[in-house]
């Protein structure tokens, strides 16, 4: 996609009144779109704009297509490389990382190959943090180590979070 393709679609995914389907097509155009794209998605974001960040294990009798979990992982590890956080405590974004990563394995996901190909695409701060996060050691990555829990809503839809939030 050309850079002028790229700049209407951004235009339109601004436009969106779905704050998950906005956020999910924001990341698939900073994923496909050159550096100069991804700088200035990255000055400006969040662009004044409520984003909700799609949950990685699915509702309850929701089928995705391989391809729609794909894009869902993707969007949810390229959060740390749009936002590029600064101020925000490293710690509290490895929390997020682990969610993540427990995500990816509950639903059967081997979140390696994500988790490197979007470093690959990164800002230095979300690569060092991506990369980083995934060489630990398997206990260093355990839901224990983060105290995360699984939680079940009244639906009984599953999800993952930590103790302390």
């Amino acid at each position: 996609m050309d850079t002028k393709k790229q700049l209407d679609f951004l235009d339109s995914i601004l436009k969106e009144t779905d704050p998950e389907k906005a956020y999910i097509h924001l990341s698939e155009t900073y994923w496909k779109s050159s550096e100069s794209i991804r700088n200035m998605i990255r000055k400006q974001w969040n662009f004044g704009i409520h984003w909700k960040i799609p949950n990685i294990i699915p509702p309850l009798h929701t089928k995705r297509t391989d391809v729609e979990q794909e894009i869902i992982i993707r969007a949810n590890l390229l959060y740390f490389s749009i936002s590029d956080k600064e101020g925000l405590e490293e710690n509290d974004m490895l929390i997020d990382i682990a969610i993540i990563y427990h995500q990816c394995l509950f639903i059967g996901v081997d979140p390696t190959e994500f988790f490197d190909s979007v470093a690959e695409e990164s800002t230095y701060k979300a690569k060092k943090l991506l990369t980083n996060f995934i060489k630990r050691s398997k206990a260093d990555k355990s839901m224990e180590a983060f105290c995360l829990k699984t939680t079940e809503d009244e639906n009984s839809n599953i999800d993952i979070e930590c103790e302390f939030w």
